[in-house]
């Protein structure tokens, strides 16, 4: 399906981060968002707070140690009406055209959106942004309606060469196109009881969300379809073994080998441990595989459980081994 503004150059770069069609791209969901119409004043920075910065690159400076060549701190100086901020980032195996590039991407007098958390630079002893995002913006960004400013923006995982720019144009235009023909996957009686937005909404609010509550909804409408595909895929699984696999069928022997191994036992054994055996029993007493976790709390008697159930199958003249994931636990 043909997405405007993906063309062969595009097509190749999204190719590498694993897109090759209109439905990977709808289903290549932002690794986060940052909201960029809300704003924090410098003079209102708190540490550990995340916060969203809108001002103006006063200068940017670059400094590589001679006994560290390889590393250089670029160091952006930014200003809004109410303080100064400086922000510090580090680049490994710098050289002239790398440093160059920064400068142009983050000009002086340029307008700037940083987001990330507050914290304390130790060595200027001021606020800077721990790991932080950052947008240059040419022209007001007051005035500014886009895909990138003024809204919840998506930030998405990319690759070399690839802008997150156009990949955002690119996912809003299949958005536009091909988000109305996604199948529904969930009945409507499953959305209502579990109050669920529909597909198509939650696709376009995943993406560009309208407020931070339509995120959430269509986080947790996406990563139900998760879960319940794959309870469906187990479903069917199951279904296909109980009616086509052939398992063996282990009889329980009174007097055998695994009432022998109970009657040896220092102990008795629990009514947990006794319902668990005797599930463990009736499943291996069918013909169809069994599919059964034993779980419990340490030292609650699980590998004794187990032990039975090996010595049932011994008992019906098959051989069983019990592992273990470590020397000390097979030792014990």
């Amino acid at each position: 399906m043909y997405v405007k503004g993906v063309g062969p150059k595009v097509g190749a770069l999204l190719n590498k981060i694993g897109i090759f069609t209109a439905y990977d791209l709808l289903h290549y969901f932002p690794r986060k968002h940052l909201d960029y119409a809300a704003k924090t004043p410098i003079c209102n920075l708190k540490v550990g707070e995340e916060v969203t910065i809108i001002g103006k690159i006063l200068s940017l400076t670059y400094f590589t140690s001679p006994k560290r060549p390889n590393l250089t701190i670029i160091t952006i100086t930014v200003a809004d009406e109410t303080g100064v901020i400086s922000i510090t980032r580090f680049m490994g195996k710098s050289n002239r055209y790398m440093i160059e590039r920064v400068k142009a991407q983050f000009p002086k007098g340029a307008n700037i959106i940083i987001s990330g958390v507050v914290k304390v630079d130790d060595y200027k002893r001021g606020f800077t942004v721990d790991k932080p995002e950052m947008e240059a913006v040419s022209g007001d960004i007051e005035e500014c309606d886009s895909l990138h400013l003024n809204r919840i923006v998506p930030v998405y995982p990319v690759t070399e060469n690839l802008n997150i720019k156009t990949l955002r144009r690119a996912i809003n235009n299949a958005l536009e196109t091909h988000a109305d023909h996604l199948d529904e996957l969930i009945p409507e009686e499953i959305r209502k009881k579990y109050e669920l937005t529909d597909k198509v909404i939650a696709i376009r609010q995943i993406h560009f969300p309208d407020s931070l509550q339509k995120l959430d909804e269509a986080r947790k409408r996406l990563v139900f379809e998760e879960f319940f595909i794959m309870q469906l895929k187990l479903a069917l699984i199951r279904k296909k073994q109980k009616t086509e696999a052939q398992g063996l069928t282990l009889n329980y022997i009174k007097g055998g080998l695994v009432d022998k191994f109970v009657d040896s036992l220092p102990f008795k054994l629990t009514g947990g441990q006794k319902d668990a055996f005797d599930e463990i029993l009736a499943d291996i007493s069918k013909p169809e595989p069994m599919r059964r976790l034993l779980q419990g709390d340490v030292g609650c008697g699980k590998t004794v459980v187990a032990g039975m159930a090996l010595l049932a199958a011994v008992e019906n003249g098959y051989q069983g081994a019990i592992m273990a994931p470590t020397e000390i636990l097979a030792e014990q």
